[in-house]
């Protein structure tokens, strides 16, 4: 259907395209075990992906596991300096999920890839779904989802936006 695309090839840029195509972003939850700057070849740079969380105001909502790795750490770190992310640790997620509210529209992320550089040269699968016709209630669902792995009993709030209002 015109609403679902499976992605075979840099599968979180699928994701991060539509992103950077979209206008308005509103709410954004990244829910992948590990995290790091991302580049080549990403429609958009890390550096940029921060900068559009900051113009658009957008709330950023961020499950992981706790770093251990500094390049992971810095990752989270420079989200938290966004003062947009709110970044929780759950010990041995694997999940990953990504979904966007703009004011473009909803969709959702759904696969194997991390958010990090090396899932872009890596083999995944994902499946992206946007918002309309019958891809309305399967994005509502996988929103849903990652907002109830963000809420996970036990996990460790690590940071709070704190938006300049």
């Amino acid at each position: 259907p015109p609403w679902l695309e499976v992605a075979t090839s840099k599968v979180l840029d699928s994701f991060i395209r539509q992103l950077a195509h979209s206008v308005g972003w509103k709410r954004i939850y990244i829910v992948s075990p590990w995290l790091s700057e991302i580049g080549q070849p990403a429609t958009i740079k890390f550096q940029t992906f921060l900068k559009r969380i900051c113009s658009d105001r957008a709330t950023v909502y961020i499950v992981t596991r706790p770093p251990n790795a500094e390049w992971h750490e810095k990752a989270l770190k420079m989200f938290a300096a966004t003062k947009r992310a709110n970044i929780v640790f759950v010990e041995n997620m694997h999940a990953k999920l990504y979904t966007a509210r703009t004011n473009s529209g909803r969709f959702a992320l759904l696969g194997s890839a991390n958010f990090t550089q090396k899932s872009l040269g890596a083999h995944e699968i994902g499946v992206l779904v946007n918002a309309f016709a019958q891809g309305k209630q399967v994005v509502s669902r996988l929103d849903q989802e990652a907002e109830r792995i963000y809420r996970t009993p036990g996990r460790k709030l690590a940071y709070k936006a704190r938006f300049d209002i």
